[in-house]
């Protein structure tokens, strides 16, 4: 029997094989991500899982992401429900979401950082005094200025004015007229082992942040809610390309039991 050292070798040689399906993947224009879409409206959290695929650069990939585009409709949800139990959102009973993505681009800032526009089509509806199944008042909350910029308002039982601002994997911000110290959520770029420079390879992600001030009366006392949306990416390979590392890995695994025998 050999030494287990010697075993070693046959994964060396497969080694840049293994680099070059990887690398084959990250330099496509367009690769598919994993991941998920986050609302919070004040301490009211709503979240789904998406996938799907994102274009790179323009036409040209590479795994430092310079500009990056979603098409409409990316990710969606129908009818998302979060219930709300806590008295300290009385009227407040849910929230239900009906959405999905505009097109959104993308473009790195001379602080490495991406900035963009992408608006949220659909409806929000506030289910107060009652769950959202059940019959009760609702309060629309418009959602066509989150992601790009400028306010929108919705008339009814209350009235709600929504102002919001673009995408950036940087810092958002909600300043109130009653704080001075700002609300903020954090975006982050980065590529397999925090590589700044390496976002679109396999293993790398984003995560786009956006404020959004949310002035209402119903709250006599606190007439204003904070808001943030949140889109996370994990960017993964092709399933083709899963398929040939699989077949790259059961080759090594052949050579180096060979290599035992």
């Amino acid at each position: 029997m050999r030494h287990p050292r010697l075993s070693a070798r046959p994964a060396m040689r497969m080694a840049p094989v293994l680099v070059l399906l990887f690398a084959s993947t990250a330099g496509a224009a367009v690769i598919p991500f994993t991941g998920r879409f986050r609302l919070e409206i004040a301490a009211i959290v709503s979240e789904f899982a998406i996938s799907g695929s994102a274009t790179v650069n323009g036409s040209g990939g590479g795994e430092h992401i310079a500009t990056l585009t979603l098409a409409p409709g990316a990710f969606s949800t129908a009818g998302l429900t979060t219930s709300v139990t806590s008295t300290s959102q009385y009227p407040i009973r849910g929230v239900q979401l009906t959405l999905a993505n505009g097109a959104g681009a993308f473009a790195e800032t001379g602080m490495g950082q991406l900035n963009g526009a992408m608006p949220l089509l659909g409806t929000a509806k506030v289910c107060l005094f009652a769950t959202c199944g059940a019959a009760g008042a609702n309060l629309a909350v418009p959602l066509t200025v989150i992601g790009v910029g400028g306010s929108a308002a919705s008339t009814g039982l209350v009235n709600v004015t929504v102002i919001g601002a673009p995408w950036t994997t940087g810092t958002a911000a909600v300043q109130l007229p009653i704080f001075s110290v700002p609300y903020t959520r954090m975006g982050f770029a980065h590529g397999p082992a925090s590589q700044p420079s390496s976002t679109a390879a396999p293993g790398g992600s984003l995560q786009l942040v956006t404020p959004i001030y949310v002035s209402t009366k119903l709250s006599v006392d606190n007439p204003f809610i904070v808001a943030f949306a949140t889109l996370t990416l994990h960017f993964v390979p092709e399933q083709s390309t899963f398929a040939l590392a699989a077949g790259g890995l059961v080759l090594l695994v052949a050579a180096g039991r060979r290599r035992w025998i």
